[in-house]
């Protein structure tokens, strides 16, 4: 994931690092592993919302990093190239 820090609270500050930040996928599934519900009325329910939020979290995450593999949805053949911008 690009990254980009920023003095201050917003991204109006000044520019104070910009990288690429990875995880490993075996300490994402650990990361994943940490997520829960809290105040739900009852386990069935705890369980189904954390699996919710697991299946929209990758989803998201593959339409946004998944290279080759994201949808067609995001393409449009009649649509000109965009600019290089480098």
């Amino acid at each position: 994931m690009y990254v980009t820090l920023f003095e201050g609270d917003t991204d109006k500050g000044k520019v104070i690092g910009q990288g690429i930040m990875t995880i490993a996928l075996d300490d994402f599934i650990k990361q994943l592993e940490t997520i829960k519900s809290i105040n739900a009325p009852d386990e069935a329910t705890a369980i189904e919302t954390v699996l919710s939020f697991q299946k929209y979290f990758a989803i998201t995450l593959f339409d946004e990093y998944g290279g080759i593999f994201v949808p067609d949805k995001y393409y449009d053949p009649e649509k000109p190239p965009r600019k290089n911008e480098n």
